[in-house]
């Protein structure tokens, strides 16, 4: 008998239990069991199954294969999914090249790169152009979780102002531009121009947010030739414009400047008119002096004749302030058309001043509009870097590549000798000492006018006092200049870029963020439209297998599947 290394718990006496199994004390009969808890659940089911009649050598190898694939199961899930794939768990270490990619892929579907399907079968339906954009959209898109639809299109584009001999701002021009390729059979102008932009096209891309369009030019993607974080860094600029609804804020402002010129010529053309009167009764009263004393009609005849040729010439000049009206929006229009009935001499003084309000309407435009690229420029960037592109190539693209070009449209814009104030400090330029704009009067140049009328005089020297000259109806507003000064020239947008990515903890958080909105299983539905050569990117996410089907039509909603 064993040394005993145990004591009864009953009796306290010593024991000496087997390895395994049930067993006694010798001296009070207490009943013990030996062994771990495996031993004992094979033991209670041993003497359960032998209990009700079964036999345990059969029952007990049963059960522990259960416990087995049931563990297997919930270790792996997706154990009964890949099953029919048939893919064996242990690969040769010697396999042919060829074998050995195939096994490669079909571990890799496994793993859930069913999503390459998917993107395989869109670039069979797209041109290499239009699957490079889709591919980086819809990266950028999935990345920073922007639920929109998004249609994306690469047109080569038209030269309005060459070819087409078209107003470049016009809606015709806009259309040719975005319009698909044209054979020569159906619009030969139209082919000609998108031949010609091919070859020496401006690069270009564009973003309506009404309509959520991305639309890329050809041009533009030679300049990124080879270079697709940059391409990735211009979509993103333009997500930026269509997720901020850029489009409708610059309708807002350009009706808010062609508001406020339209009411700066309606007060214009007011005193204009008033001046007209004025002198047409300064007139009457000299020439009734002058016949009361001559005893004739002569004076107020010649004047007569003299306003009713003036009258005739208003007439006649109709169809010009009518053409000059049509060619601004309708509230400018409706405040030019405010000049029918006035002397030709006042007509072209109202023309002169028209052109200076609207140059202040446009210049104010230009600055909000360059506020807009400067947001778009920010949140762009982020954008890139959230879906896995380097920020940094966002600078050089701004700077280098494609270095933005509105500072020379400003510099246009402003009259000769006025510097751009979004480049300096603004208080510079805002000058409050004069309260009142006084009006150059031409009549002031011609002396006998000047001596003859004290009226005249008196306005003439005070003109000469606060030092007007006829050059100064070219200076700009204070409020015009006052919206300058606050835009971000090209230097300031690529100091606010260079600035921004130069914050590394932020950049870190977007690109985590964006890493893990690519984890999830699903795809943005597409739809391809071949007729205008363009897709839509849906905001609705499906199964890779059922993105890009087409069988549902444009809708891609299965209706009797919904209704059913």
């Amino acid at each position: 008998m064993r040394e005993a290394f145990t004591n009864c718990l009953r009796c306290g006496a010593p024991i000496n239990p087997p390895k395994s199994g049930h067993y006694n004390c010798e001296f009070c009969g207490a009943p013990y069991f030996a062994g771990g808890f495996f031993a004992r659940s094979v033991h209670y089911v041993k003497r359960v199954s032998e209990s009700r009649g079964f036999n345990s050598s059969i029952v007990i190898p049963v059960g522990l294969g259960s416990i087995l694939l049931t563990l297997l199961i919930f270790r792996y899930p997706s154990f009964q999914k890949n099953q029919g794939q048939n893919i064996t768990a242990q690969t040769p270490k010697t396999t042919p090249k060829g074998s050995q990619t195939k096994i490669n892929q079909i571990i890799t579907g496994n793993l859930g790169n069913s999503k390459s399907a998917a993107y395989k079968r869109a670039k069979k339906i797209m041109n290499p152009d239009l699957y490079v954009t889709y591919r980086i959209t819809e990266r950028i898109l999935q990345s920073n979780n922007i639920k929109r639809p998004i249609r994306v299109a690469v047109r080569k584009g038209a030269d309005c102002s060459g070819t087409l001999g078209i107003d470049p701002n016009s809606s015709k021009c806009f259309s040719a531009q975005v319009l698909p390729d044209i054979d020569k059979i159906t619009n030969f102008d139209i082919w000609a121009s998108q031949v010609i932009n091919t070859m020496t096209g401006n690069p270009n891309a564009f973003a309506n947010s009404d309509s959520g369009f991305l639309f890329i030019n050809k041009a533009l993607l030679k300049e990124v030739m080879g270079r697709p974080e940059q391409l990735a860094c211009i979509i993103s600029h333009e997500l930026a414009h269509i997720t901020q609804n850029h489009t409708e804020e610059k309708r807002k402002a350009r009706f808010k400047y062609d508001s406020i010129a339209a009411s700066r010529i309606s007060e214009r053309i007011l005193k204009l008119r008033k001046r007209q009167q004025g002198n047409n009764f300064m007139a009457a009263v000299i020439a009734g002096i002058s016949d009361s004393y001559s005893g004739s009609n002569t004076s107020i005849n010649q004047l007569s004749n003299r306003i009713a040729l003036n009258n005739l010439a208003s007439q006649m000049l109709a169809p010009k302030i009518i053409e000059k009206a049509m060619t601004y929006s309708p509230v400018i229009s409706k405040s030019i058309n405010k000049m029918q009935g006035l002397n030709p001499e006042y007509v072209n003084k109202g023309f002169r001043y028209i052109d200076t309000y609207l140059r202040d309407s446009a210049l104010a435009l230009t600055a909000f509009s360059r506020g807009l690229e400067y947001e778009a420029d920010l949140l762009g960037t982020q954008y890139a870097a959230s879906a896995g592109f380097d920020e940094k190539a966002c600078l050089k693209l701004w700077t280098e590549t494609m270095p933005h070009d509105t500072d020379k449209i400003v510099a246009r814009l402003l009259p000769q000798g006025i510097p751009d104030p979004g480049k300096k400090k603004p208080e510079i330029f805002i000058q409050k000492k004069r309260t009142q704009e006084l009006e150059y009067d031409e009549d002031c140049k011609v002396r006998y006018k000047v001596r003859a009328d004290r009226m005249l005089e008196r306005k003439c020297k005070l003109i000469a006092k606060e030092g007007i000259k006829p050059s100064d109806s070219e200076n700009i507003s204070e409020e015009t200049l006052e919206i300058l000064s606050t835009h971000p020239s090209d230097e300031r947008r690529a100091q606010a870029i260079r600035e921004h990515i130069e914050n590394k903890d932020l950049f870190t958080i977007f690109r985590a963020a964006g890493k893990q909105n690519r984890l999830k299983n699903t795809l943005r539905d597409w739809s391809y439209d071949k007729d205008s050569d363009s897709l839509v990117i849906s905001d609705i996410e499906k199964e890779p297998r059922l993105v890009g089907l087409g069988k549902t039509g444009t809708t891609g909603i299965n209706i009797d599947k919904f209704l059913d």
